[in-house]
């Protein structure tokens, strides 16, 4: 059974888990792998992200 403190959790970071879940079909370990390690290799600066559509 789910609580109330893990949805209140999911909830608040549903942006984050509907991210997930779109990449999840398409290799997301790699897709999280590939990103972990920009931000790794990055972390001592800003890094800017924009997006384009």
């Amino acid at each position: 059974m789910t609580t109330r403190a893990e949805l209140t959790w999911l909830r608040e970071r549903a942006h984050v888990a509907r991210e997930v879940a779109r990449h999840s079909g398409g290799g997301l370990d790699q897709w999280m792998m590939e990103g972990l390690a920009f931000l790794d290799e990055h972390s001592d600066h800003s890094v800017i992200i924009i997006a384009t559509e």
